[in-house]
């Protein structure tokens, strides 16, 4: 699982990839499929709910002739432990994306640092 740190948009991912944002629901994830690289839903949504959205995203984009296996993101929190992330990666989840809660970037820097430190992830 890969963590990032918000810097582009949840429509238009790196090297030009483009991230379906399913917070509308089903009909996002349906619309989706066909077209995006990727789905990072938003919004809070039940966990049975999140796996049906995934799954609707990945059965659409094979009807489209496409590669189901679409990345996952979701939000996470810079104060999320290990369980947490073992949770979001045993959903499927591929990436978390956080944020630091400090508007100072001395304290952005340790915050992530010591995110990174947490859980075990490679500088």
């Amino acid at each position: 699982m890969r963590v990032t740190v918000p810097e582009v948009s949840a429509v238009r991912g790196q090297l030009g990839q483009r991230f379906g944002a399913g917070a509308l629901g089903r009909h996002a994830a349906r619309r989706d499929g066909p077209r995006a690289d990727g789905f990072f839903p938003g919004g809070s949504r039940p966990p049975a709910e999140r796996v049906a959205q995934l799954e609707l995203v990945r059965t659409t984009a094979e009807a489209e002739g496409r590669d189901p296996a679409l990345e996952y993101t979701r939000w996470g929190s810079i104060d999320m432990g290990p369980g947490a992330v073992h949770t979001s990666a045993d959903q499927g989840v591929d990436r978390l994306v956080v944020s630091a809660s400090s508007p100072d970037l001395a304290e952005q820097l340790r915050q992530l640092e010591a995110f990174g430190t947490r859980h075990d992830l490679p500088r």
